[in-house]
């Protein structure tokens, strides 16, 4: 997409077929400078099939004949996590949520039932469920299903758990991903689907603080993030001497906002 147009189905010009497996390397020569990129997976299984992604490094040359348009087969997948990296998300086993929390006796009484889904839910800025609830999109993080898990703000008495073996003991820097929408005016056309967090069309932002509690050889230390100032994606939340089997994160609802969202946890080790 082009500063200030939309993007029609006339509008493609290229289709990349790509086997199992398989990575490539596109290279694309266009007229104007793009604002971001709009990749749809079709049959493949990633969730959500089409996953916009905004183009901030953007290098000008003067020589015009330094690229040409073109595919290159890679010889092999480039990795997901760097080295040194260990990222759990919300659809890892290292993470956990407290949905199992039994029901009040007055809602088993008046035969009020939990609701939760194991589906992906839509994703509603202004409303969140009192548990937590698994929604998917494109600003996510995910391997293959970008997605994160969204509950009621209130006093902290929701919980979300992220842990992970490490390779041994030493300092390791700990990150939490924020997925909102970058700070990029884009005109589409046709309907507008609804924005991503960050994005809010009313003037407000409905996700606030975010409380995170880190575990470490010192103890626990909570560390409170202001949505509104983090950058899309990770964020550092501090770094921490962590010698113990298992590294852990947890956070909780407690807001000034309406909405928490939790996603991902990486922790890097400090050269």
């Amino acid at each position: 997409m082009m500063q200030g147009q939309g993007a029609e189905a006339g509008d493609i010009a290229r289709i990349v077929t790509l086997g199992p497996g398989e990575a490539k390397r596109i290279s694309i020569i266009l007229d104007t400078e793009p604002r971001e990129m709009i990749v749809n997976a079709l049959f493949a299984k990633n969730i959500p099939g089409e996953i916009t992604l905004p183009l901030d490094n953007i290098l000008k040359t003067r020589n015009h004949n330094a690229f040409a348009e073109g595919e290159e087969i890679l010889p092999s997948l480039p990795p997901v996590e760097l080295s040194g990296e260990i990222i759990v998300d919300n659809e890892d086993q290292g993470f956990s949520n407290d949905n199992s929390t039994v029901m009040s006796p007055l809602k088993r009484i008046l035969g009020v039932k939990r609701r939760e889904s194991d589906t992906y839910q839509p994703v509603n800025m202004y409303w969140a469920p009192p548990y937590w609830q698994a929604g998917v999109m494109s600003n996510y993080y995910g391997k293959y299903i970008r997605s994160s898990v969204s509950t009621r703000a209130s006093r902290g008495e929701k919980k979300i758990t992220w842990k992970t073996p490490l390779p041994g003991p030493s300092y390791y820097d700990v990150y939490c991903y924020i997925g909102k929408a970058a700070d990029r005016m884009v005109v589409r056309s046709g309907a507008e689907a609804p924005p991503p967090p960050g994005d809010s069309p009313r003037g407000g932002n409905n996700y606030r603080d975010l409380h995170y509690l880190i575990y470490h050889d010192d103890g626990a230390e909570e560390i409170s993030v202001d949505f509104e100032d983090a950058e899309p994606g990770w964020n550092l939340l501090g770094r921490y001497y962590i010698s113990s089997d298992s590294a852990r994160v947890d956070m909780t609802n407690l807001s000034a906002g309406r909405v928490v969202i939790g996603d991902a946890v990486k922790w890097v080790k400090a050269n």
